[in-house]
């Protein structure tokens, strides 16, 4: 022990620890471009794919309308119960950042599992069979409820809306893709009804095609030749469908999967089928299976 006293204050060293939120920061910024680098900028979104991209995380798009200009588009996912159980399901998307270039257009959402190139099912209509495509009409920046997409909401800001869907079918663990499309306004009574020389066809909101009229050739698609006083339902229809067109005696329907259907008349081959044989159901019109984005029938083609 030292026999000197000191006046003078001990100046301990102090030490200076590093702040692990710095660390964790870095770590979060990392984490954040990798799943920015894990998406695509070309209009479909990666989910679920490697684990990185979940549900409720906001991912860069780009739109037809868009230019230039990022979308960002949110999927969210909602646990559903039923009797003694319950899962997760896809069951809305929130799209912001859309610019002024989109308005008059429709937005058009589908999603894909990781296997087939079918559009899953995503919501259910009251009285109305699945579909598989959602649309959002942008009315001039008022975001409202599009062609064939009863059993949605819709809920619109500035350059911003949420879509959800009243009955979700799609499971979030199927859920791997997402595609958001911008397209030409489909406006329901234009696309509605079409008439030909002597039958009238409709499309409805559940995108059933009913036809009354004269029947000789088969062109009410109900399976007979018989006329109708009465709206009967066209018979055979793949899919849900988007748009007809009727001429004099045949008709055709553009389906929600791109691809078209016609029946009726078909001595000059109208029906695209690779016969001259008339046909009272929907028959495929050859090599068109999917990417048509628009029909229209004359009197002999």
């Amino acid at each position: 022990m030292s026999n000197y006293y000191y006046d003078d204050p001990v100046e301990e060293p102090v030490i200076k620890r590093k702040k692990p939120r710095a660390i964790f920061g870095s770590a979060l910024l990392l984490f954040g471009a990798g799943l920015f680098l894990n998406t695509t900028l070309a209009a479909n979104i990666n989910i679920g794919t490697g684990g990185n991209v979940e549900f409720g995380q906001g991912i860069a798009v780009t739109a037809a309308c868009s230019g230039s200009s990022v979308i960002t588009a949110t999927p969210t996912s909602s646990f559903v119960n039923t009797s003694g159980a319950g899962d997760f399901y896809f069951n809305s998307v929130t799209v912001s950042g859309i610019p002024s270039s989109c308005n008059g257009d429709d937005f058009q959402i589908s999603v894909y599992d990781s296997t087939t190139s079918n559009a899953l099912p995503i919501f259910t209509p009251p009285f109305e069979s699945s579909k598989s495509v959602a649309t959002v009409y942008n009315n001039a920046g008022y975001f409202q409820q599009g062609f064939q997409s009863t059993g949605t909401t819709v809920i619109g800001d500035s350059g911003a809306f949420t879509v959800t869907f009243k009955t979700p079918v799609a499971l979030s663990s199927s859920v791997m893709r997402l595609t958001l499309q911008s397209t030409e306004h489909k406006d329901w009574a234009e696309a509605s009804i079409s008439g030909g020389m002597s039958s009238t066809c409709t499309l409805l909101n559940s995108g059933v095609v009913k036809c009354w009229g004269h029947n000789g050739d088969g062109q009410l698609g109900d399976g007979t030749t018989t006329q109708r006083n009465t709206p009967v339902t066209v018979k055979g229809l793949s899919s849900a469908v988007s748009a007809i067109a009727h001429s004099y005696t045949h008709a055709c329907a553009l389906l929600i999967t791109g691809g078209v259907q016609c029946w009726g008349s078909n001595f000059r081959s109208h029906l695209g089928d690779g016969t001259n044989v008339a046909k009272s159901t929907p028959v495929a019109v050859s090599g068109l299976s999917s990417g048509v984005i628009a029909i229209s029938a004359g009197n002999g083609h």
